[in-house]
């Protein structure tokens, strides 16, 4: 199960000279020299305060393929590049090592350049279990953070993964570099990203060292929201996926959801009610909620519904008309 947080809840670990808190909207401010763990993810800015806008961290328990070991179960991935320069790290349960040696392990990044980057020089503290690096300078850039052994090497396959629409058309491309041993794609397709559908496959090359371009077409997509992914799949059965692409078939309906974030009352407008079947609230982990109460809002079309009783966490609403249109829209509860 993946956990998914916004920079909003935060536990400090240690503070020398200044602290970490919160700003105005979706900033957070991290002091210089103070030390924060998110979800295991720990960051300490060296030399100058960090202020982050919008940023989500999702930690995965899948592992990267490696080689000759993968990374241990346990991804960190921003949903932007990130800057960051200081100490990075991560603590983990030893039974998450997957294969890897603990004196052996390094920080592993994902930079925007679509590489992985094994490093060297990384710190492991067995008490803590805890390894860390320290990054300098300002040109550090990170989209997933992970740790493997020392000799590994993972995995530079997939170069690019897009998606756009044309009518009521799903284009999706991707390209790879450096294909060994891989058999084929299967691409996916989710609503909420729980339960996911092959939809397709592409015969991969096998073995190539240049760039290859690879295309599928979704001729029937989901109203709504649509999200895509591949699924890596090598000659042995091993197997990685690939980042998410999001293309949204949108019906007639006109939906707004907010606040969103949001701490205790979400308002959904809409043009007519009259023509809504139903409202559901889907959680990450795909169980479906019915919202069956509200109120009426103070704006003409909206309804108000009370969250407190919801956990913090990511959601998504689904509205489904009465001939089968869906508007799906995620929401971040704090």
């Amino acid at each position: 199960m993946k956990a998914i947080t916004r920079i909003l809840a935060l536990s400090i670990l240690t503070s020398t000279s200044l602290y970490a808190q919160f700003s105005s909207g979706n900033q957070f401010f991290i002091g210089a020299n103070t030390t924060v763990s998110i979800h295991g993810l720990v960051l300490r800015p060296t030399f100058n305060n960090t202020v982050w806008t919008n940023k989500v961290i999702t930690r995965s328990p899948d592992a990267i393929i490696g080689d000759p070991t993968p990374s241990i179960n346990q991804v960190h991935e921003f949903n932007e590049p990130t800057g960051f320069s200081g100490l990075v790290g991560l603590t983990y349960f030893v039974g998450n090592l997957n294969g890897n040696t603990e004196d052996d392990l390094q920080i592993a990044y994902f930079n925007p350049d679509e590489k992985y980057v094994t490093t060297t020089g990384s710190t492991v503290d067995k008490t803590l279990h805890m390894v860390s690096r320290n990054f300098t300078g300002f040109n550090n850039s990170f989209l997933r953070i992970t740790a493997t052994n020392a000799n590994s090497v993972l995995p530079v396959t997939l170069v690019s993964f897009k998606a756009f629409a044309e009518g009521r058309q799903a284009h999706l491309a991707w390209s790879t570099s450096d294909e060994t041993n891989s058999d084929y794609f299967e691409v996916q397709r989710s609503f909420g990203g729980k339960d996911w559908k092959a939809i397709g496959k592409v015969k991969a090359t096998g073995e190539s060292k240049i760039e290859r371009t690879y295309t599928f077409e979704d001729n029937a997509p989901l109203s709504g929201q649509n999200l895509y992914r591949l699924k890596m799949v090598d000659m042995d059965g091993t197997y990685t996926h690939s980042k998410i692409a999001v293309l949204d078939f949108g019906s007639n309906m006109l939906v707004s959801v907010y606040p969103n974030p949001l701490t205790e009352k979400l308002l959904i407008q809409i043009d007519d009610w009259n023509n809504i079947k139903s409202v559901e609230l889907v959680t990450k982990q795909g169980n479906i909620i019915p919202m069956n109460t509200s109120k009426a809002g103070s704006e003409p079309g909206t309804r108000e519904y009370d969250f407190r009783k919801y956990p913090v966490g990511t959601y998504y609403i689904k509205v489904t008309r009465q001939d089968g249109g869906i508007k799906t829209q995620q929401i971040v509860k704090m």
